[in-house]
C-alpha cells in the first residue's frame, strides 16, 4: 500500500520477503518512508534500493483491543471540523517537530476527510494537543500524529486525546494500532497507560530523506 503525503510517500508491505524484494526492484522510490519493515525483510533493502536507502530507525508496533482499552479522559477533547481550519493550520506550522505549512484550503480539506478524523484539546483558542486516525480498515485502524505543545506536556493532555482517538479507532475496527519510535519512552508510557501493548519490533526505513518515527 502506498499513501501519498505532501513531501513523500509512505509504503506499507504485507506479504513475503521475496515479494517485498520484487516490488522494490520494480518500483522507483525517490522520497519515501517505509514505517513497518519487519526485521526479516531488512536485508533485501540495500540490494533493491542501493544508495537510496537513508537512515534506519528502530520502531515499535503497538496495538490496543476493546478488551485491553483503558481510556483516561480528563480534558475536553473534540473532533475538529471546518470551523477549526485556521487554528489547525497555525498549529501544524508552529510545531517544533516536523512543521507543516499548508493553505487554509488544504486545512479545510484535511479536516473534512471523514476517513481521517482529527481530535484535539483547545485551550485559549489554540490547539494544545492532537491525535488523528490516519487509516481505517475492518481489522485495524492506525492512530497517529500525537503531539502536545511543549509547554503543556506532562499534564495528561496526550492521554486524553489518544484515549478519544483510540475509542473512535475501536469503533471502526477490531484493533487500534500505532507506530512509535523505540526510544520514545514518554510516548510509550502514555500508550501503555490506556491499554496498548507492544506487538512487534520493526524497522522504520527512510528513502531519500530523514523522517524518524
Amino acid at each position: 500500500m502506498v499513501f501519498h503525503d505532501r513531501d513523500f510517500d509512505s509504503v506499507l508491505f504485507c506479504g513475503s520477503r521475496n515479494g517485498v524484494k520484487a516490488i522494490l526492484t520494480e518500483v522507483r522510490l525517490d522520497r519515501a518512508v517505509m514505517p513497518a519493515v519487519r526485521p526479516e525483510e531488512l536485508d533485501v533493502m540495500p540490494e533493491a534500493l542501493g544508495d537510496r536507502v537513508g537512515p534506519i530507525h528502530d520502531a515499535l508496533l503497538m496495538k490496543c483491543t476493546k478488551e485491553s482499552f483503558k481510556p483516561l479522559i480528563r480534558h475536553d477533547v473534540i473532533r475538529l471540523g471546518s470551523g477549526h481550519a485556521e487554528i489547525f493550520r497555525s498549529f501544524m506550522a508552529e510545531r517544533e517537530v516536523r512543521p507543516v505549512v499548508m493553505t487554509l484550503h488544504e486545512a479545510l480539506e484535511r479536516l473534512s476527510d471523514e476517513e481521517r478524523p482529527v481530535f484535539a484539546v483547545i485551550e485559549d483558542r489554540r490547539i494544545a494537543s492532537i491525535a488523528t486516525i490516519s487509516l481505517s480498515m475492518p481489522e485495524e485502524s492506525m492512530v497517529g500524529v500525537v503531539y502536545t505543545v511543549p509547554e503543556l506536556r506532562n499534564t495528561g493532555l496526550a492521554t486524553s486525546v489518544i484515549s478519544v482517538a483510540t475509542s473512535e479507532a475501536l469503533r471502526r475496527s477490531k484493533v487500534a494500532a500505532l507506530i512509535v519510535g523505540a526510544d520514545n519512552a514518554p510516548a510509550i508510557r502514555v500508550y501503555e497507560k490506556v491499554g496498548y501493548v507492544i506487538h512487534r519490533c520493526l524497522k522504520w526505513i527512510c528513502v531519500g530523506l530523514d523522517y524518524p518515527p
